[in-house]
């Protein structure tokens, strides 16, 4: 069962917003839009989102001294 303890506030620093402003930027038209729109602010935004947490659950994961490797990732 989920706690309130299990729960963290992310603080959204400007370089997290940046890059992954940069990437969305770069990987607009080579992304899959699962979303089905044709608004491409709607497809840029959650880009965005998507990577912001991205970031921030690396940081979590570092924090708590969790391995994990970045094999996936797409180096835009």
């Amino acid at each position: 069962m989920i706690t309130k303890k299990d729960i963290f506030h992310v603080v959204v620093s400007e370089p997290m917003i940046f890059d992954a402003i940069h990437y969305a930027e770069k990987s607009l038209h080579y992304t899959f839009n699962r979303m089905g729109s044709s608004n491409l602010w709607d497809r840029v935004h959650n880009i965005v989102k998507r990577l912001i947490m991205e970031s921030a659950f690396k940081r979590v994961l570092d924090y708590h001294e969790v391995q994990h490797d970045l094999l996936g990732n797409t180096h835009c």
